[in-house]
């Protein structure tokens, strides 16, 4: 059995997010409210990589990587097997999964603040975590998710965004930071180097 623990994990992030702000250009730089949400945001995406990817060990004689990719496929399994209570988890968590991303990101990013640009960004982020999942073989890819995580954040955005005060916080802060898919694959794409070294460093015999 391999076991890895998430503590390193969370200090490259943690060096990785306070680098990033260093060497913004002045002008770029969060301020007031947006240094609120950038702080916030960060913390959030260590919760939510804490969420997706624990407990992250490794079973020899496992069946490997699998895919679901017939929506509602596994809800019905679950709710077939007499498990309701886990596919309402199952459902309801997914959904409120990148909630907090579509009310942070708007507030640090220049380029999401439109209900296109967070249905599509949180759409690439939910695609990236299936991959990462899939990759190193802790949890099923399912199209499910990547539905519910898109659909909740979507959701949440056409919300707030109707709100005098939402709108009040987005005008007042002061973004300069451009979240392209690029920068979502890269930053996914380092993320998954960290586990993956962590994952071969990291072992235990059961």
């Amino acid at each position: 059995m391999i076991t890895v623990s998430f503590i390193p994990v969370y200090i490259v992030l943690c060096a990785v997010w306070i680098g990033l702000y260093i060497r913004l250009p002045q002008h770029k730089k969060p301020r007031g409210i947006s240094a609120c949400a950038y702080i916030l945001f960060g913390v959030y995406i260590g919760a939510l990589i804490h969420v997706t990817f624990t407990p992250f060990v490794y079973m020899q004689g496992t069946a490997g990587p699998s895919m679901n990719l017939i929506p509602g496929v596994q809800t019905y399994l679950m709710i077939k097997l007499g498990v309701p209570s886990a596919a309402w988890y199952n459902v309801i968590g997914n959904f409120v999964m990148l909630m907090p991303c579509a009310l942070l990101a708007p507030l640090i990013f220049v380029n999401m603040n439109t209900w296109w640009s967070i249905t599509l960004r949180s759409c690439i982020i939910s695609v990236c975590i299936e991959v990462c999942q899939l990759l190193f073989a802790i949890r099923i890819f399912d199209v499910d998710d990547i539905i519910l995580n898109t659909l909740g954040a979507s959701c949440a955005y056409a919300l707030v965004s109707r709100l005098p005060l939402w709108r009040a916080l987005v005008s007042k802060s002061q973004r300069g930071i451009v979240l392209t898919i690029p920068v979502i694959a890269g930053f996914s794409g380092f993320m998954g180097l960290i586990i993956g070294f962590l994952f071969a460093a990291t072992w235990a015999s059961a």
